[in-house]
């Protein structure tokens, strides 16, 4: 079958560069859209689909998108930053220091440290990773991580008011339900705390810059990738 390619992309020199990448690889049956609503509406009748990650919703309601995504962005929260009470952080810390020094003199297997840690962590969920790498990098990962609950609050509050949405995430979505294969092309670094909580489900994605432009070349090298049904379609 022929390859149809739809790009999804509302800055029109990305689109542009887009274009020329697909052309390069020989795509000559191209059609575009520069928001969801129109992509949803070519998507049955295409083979393929690269999208941009924060585009517009074109003429749609974003109040379904808004719910559907709010709670990946607080259940990203909660993952990204436990919550501990920063008095209980500052204790625990001191706690952690004391046990690394018992560790390093005694080994992980010793009694001392078992004793320790029986006493003084009971309450501390020693399974969360990341909250014990939080505690034990001290003060200077306490801002850190305190500036960085406050930025994911933000960008919550602009979920919830329809503002900057990544959009193309639902292009995906109906890509995949359609089993056509599809790839994410953005600027935005896949630890951004806008991307973070959808990258998983974002696979394959391009993040790069080439030039100062999203590296739309790669993308489609990963979407017209042989193994991609093997790959991404596993189900």
């Amino acid at each position: 079958m022929e390859k149809k390619l739809l790009i999804v992309e509302d800055k029109q020199t990305e689109l542009d560069t887009a274009i020329e990448e697909a052309q390069e690889v020989g795509i000559t049956k191209i059609v575009t859209a520069t928001n969801l609503e129109e992509a949803l509406r070519y998507i049955p009748n295409i083979s393929h689909v690269a999208s941009d990650l924060f585009i517009p919703a074109g003429n749609l309601s974003v109040e379904s998108y808004v719910q559907e995504l709010t709670p990946k962005y607080i259940e990203s929260k909660e993952r990204m930053y436990p919550s501990l009470n920063m008095e209980e952080f500052d204790h625990f810390h001191c706690l952690l220091l004391e046990r690394e020094k018992i560790r390093m003199k005694y080994g992980d297997k010793s009694n001392e440290l078992s004793k320790f840690d029986s006493n003084n962590l009971v309450n501390l969920p020693r399974s969360e990773n990341r909250l014990l790498s939080l505690v034990l990098g001290g003060k200077e990962t306490k801002e850190k991580m305190l500036q960085g609950h406050r930025n994911m609050l933000e960008v919550i509050e602009d979920v919830k008011a329809g503002k900057n949405l990544p959009l193309g995430y639902f292009v995906r979505k109906e890509a995949k339900s359609r089993k056509i294969p599809s790839v994410t092309v953005t600027s935005t670094y896949h630890h951004d705390l806008a991307f973070e909580p959808l990258r998983s489900q974002l696979e394959p994605y391009v993040d790069e810059l080439v030039e100062g432009k999203k590296d739309w070349k790669e993308g489609l090298k990963d979407l017209f990738d042989p193994r991609y049904t093997k790959i991404y379609f596993r189900d």
